[in-house]
């Protein structure tokens, strides 16, 4: 974040070159005092936490600085930028200023100053130090410094600081700080005021009015009010350039996004406009590109928290209750939540996870007929993003809770299901990505695994029944369960996420882990692996004229079948890599040098053991000629032309039931006609 534009001094500042600071652009239009801007430094330095901290490097030579990195709140870091570019180091002034010092002599007087933290009720912060006679050294009084959302801090003020002095502050002054601050917020900027005021040694820290009122309706500190104006500080928080891109690929995969924000209004509708969630259709049709604001927007599309509050919560003898009716009245049209608090996250975590919108067929239809919205068939999988604290409690309601890692506190962190160490939401895409890719790499396992118990248990029991011993010895199934469980799992969990899993919708929560899609693949290659085996099993005897493994052990014939079976799942496993009926099985293939390489290794050690086993691995004593390789190789080949069948007959079955369908539905509202007419 960056400080890009400022009103000050009666004067409204705007710097629109990236290579030109703020504090550079103030000292050529600005007519402000040294006076006026020691203020401002003072105001900005006081009330920033002392968790803001900027790294500043200063060159030996020319005693230039350079701000190397910042740590802390992003928008207190822009402001300390702008005090730092101005001229002043704000840690001498924290260090200097008595009842804010925490070093050297002066922090005996900390517990002098009054500090006034950061709620979302209040949207402000103050601190207030004694003033100091110049004398004695005794207290005369206070001044208290306040930062805040700018609308409320100047409906706060009562005067205004210009390089004359202060002024009375107008309704006409009032209604200008507004509109330069909504003309901000249209450019996407963040706004911030900074004000003042003076007080008595005897002031009453506790007492509060009831003339003004804070953004949750308690009344305000009193001591916050009658402030004296000083600044209005637009900051700009420019987009990630990956962001847009990284919203258009969740809305692909069928994540819809919100936003949910502490700005004011327009800064959030001219942010989610540049970033993509919201789109021309959420804007009324008479909207040009001028007029994307909030007040253009189309009803719930963007909702105050206050509001939000108002219209999701029902008061039941007199004490508040969330009323999920309403709330799923709101939340498809919602797209963006302004000047909201971590309690609203919270409750929009809740409404969403415990919706069941869903269920009611007609209304989803209508909201995809005549706006557009689709409602996901299922309970929603609710994922929050959080920094603060205060965001822990959303963080833990929500299914998937992401933590900033470099922003972000440690209650957040712990909070959280996943940390984003680079603080970047295309990090998001990429969990949903890989998160997807981990799934379907449990369905490729078991899809292998479930193929090759089927053909085994059937060929065993076949084998048992029919000559009282089974085709595959119990070594051999050994070497075929390692091959199943161990480095098939290995070689199928290893496939790197491709792009394609975000062009897919979501997998819903009550959808079975093993589709119809998977069943045909499996059944498909588990009776072409069954009717090989039994055909080997039954006739190869007579075919090649060997002794048949049923008399004799350690045969050229169960030999032949166990090197044919092994050759069929190793092909099969190539099979497995896909699950949607892909026609290249291979694509891809050379990009998971895992896999390859398992699948080599698999390989060179099945010729090992038919080779060299002989009697450790129940095999033929010298292995198989050339001629049994072949056939096996061929065998285990077949797998891949019988993939493709089973891909043609799959969509083939479903195309007819489509057809089907659609003449059953004819018929049914024909038969509903002729029974109508027959009662008129």
């Amino acid at each position: 974040m960056t400080a890009r534009a400022i009103y000050l001094n009666d004067e409204n500042v705007i710097c629109r070159d990236p290579s030109v600071t703020l504090a550079s652009e103030m000292s050529r239009s600005s007519s402000a005092s040294q006076g006026f801007l020691d203020l401002l430094a003072s105001a900005i330095s006081i009330t920033t936490m002392n968790e803001t901290v900027l790294h500043i490097k200063t060159d030996a030579k020319s005693a230039s600085k350079t701000i190397v990195s910042a740590e802390g709140n992003p928008t207190e870091c822009a402001l300390l930028q702008l005090v730092e570019e101005m001229g002043f180091s704000y840690q001498n002034i924290r260090n200097k200023t008595r009842g804010r010092s925490d070093v050297g002599d002066l922090s005996k007087f900390l517990g002098e100053g009054k500090q006034f933290e950061f709620t979302s009720a209040r949207k402000m912060m103050s601190w207030a130090v004694p003033t100091i006679n110049s004398n004695n050294s005794n207290t005369t009084g206070y001044r208290i410094y306040s930062k805040g959302a700018s609308e409320v801090i100047a409906s706060r003020c009562a005067k205004m600081l210009t390089s004359a002095g202060e002024v009375v502050l107008t309704e006409e002054k009032l209604r200008l700080i507004n509109s330069i601050s909504e003309k901000y917020a249209r450019m996407g900027m963040r706004c911030l005021s900074v004000a003042y005021r003076d007080l008595p040694a005897d002031v009453n820290w506790g007492e509060t009015t009831t003339e003004i009122y804070n953004s949750d309706g308690t009344p305000a500190n009193k001591v916050e009010t009658e402030l004296v104006f000083c600044a209005l500080v637009g900051i700009e928080d420019p987009l990630r350039s990956e962001v847009p891109s990284a919203i258009q690929k969740c809305y692909e995969a069928g994540i819809d996004v919100r936003m949910v924000t502490g700005d004011n209004p327009n800064t959030a509708v001219s942010i989610a406009y540049q970033a993509g969630i919201l789109r021309d259709e959420h804007f009324t049709t008479n909207s040009s590109e001028a007029e994307y604001v909030a007040a253009n927007l189309k009803p719930n599309v963007l909702l105050e928290g206050k509001i939000f509050r108002e219209k999701v919560y029902r008061v039941v003898d007199g004490k508040k209750e969330f009323d999920q009716a309403a709330f799923d009245k709101i939340w498809p049209h919602l797209r963006v939540l302004a000047r909201s608090s971590p309690d609203d996250k919270l409750t929009l975590a809740h409404g969403l996870n415990q919706s069941t919108l869903f269920m009611d067929k007609k209304k989803t239809k209508q909201l995809l007929l005549e706006e557009n919205i689709r409602i996901f068939p299922d309970r929603q999988v609710v994922a929050m993003t959080g920094d603060g604290t205060n965001d822990a409690p959303a963080l833990k309601r929500a299914d998937i809770g992401f933590a900033m890692g470099i922003s972000g506190t440690q209650i957040a962190k712990d909070a959280a299901d996943i940390i984003l160490l680079d603080d970047n939401f295309a990090s998001i895409v990429t969990a949903a990505k890989w998160g997807r890719n981990i799934y379907s790499s449990i369905q490729k396992f078991l899809q292998f695994q479930l193929t090759v118990n089927m053909a085994a248990v059937t060929s065993a029991l076949v084998g048992a029944f029919s000559f009282q011993t089974s085709p595959l010895a119990a070594i051999q199934l050994l070497w075929v369960n390692l091959i199943m469980d161990s480095l098939a799992s290995l070689a199928l969990a290893s496939e790197p996420p491709k792009d394609e899993l975000l062009h897919k919708p979501p997998v819903n929560r009550t959808q079975h882990l093993i589709t119809k899609r998977m069943w045909a693949n499996m059944v498909g290659q588990a009776i072409y692996q069954i009717i090989v085996v039994l055909v080997l099993f039954f006739r190869a005897p007579t075919w090649f004229g060997f002794t048949p493994g049923y008399d004799v052990k350690n045969t050229v014939h169960y030999t032949l079948i166990f090197n044919s079976f092994v050759w069929m799942q190793l092909f099969n496993e190539i099979n497995s890599r896909n699950l949607k009926g892909e026609r290249n099985v291979f694509k891809g293939l050379f990009n998971n040098a895992i896999f390859c390489g398992i699948w080599l290794m698999t390989a060179v050690l099945q010729v090992i053991i038919v080779q060299y086993g002989s009697v450790a691995m129940s095999v033929a004593k010298g292995g198989l000629n050339p001629f049994y390789w072949g056939i096996s190789l061929a065998l285990g080949v077949g797998s891949l032309p019988v993939q493709q069948v089973i891909n043609c007959v799959y969509t083939w079955c479903r195309k007819y039931r489509l057809v089907r369908d659609r003449k059953r539905q004819r018929v049914n509202q024909r038969m509903t006609q002729r029974v109508t007419d027959s009662f008129r």
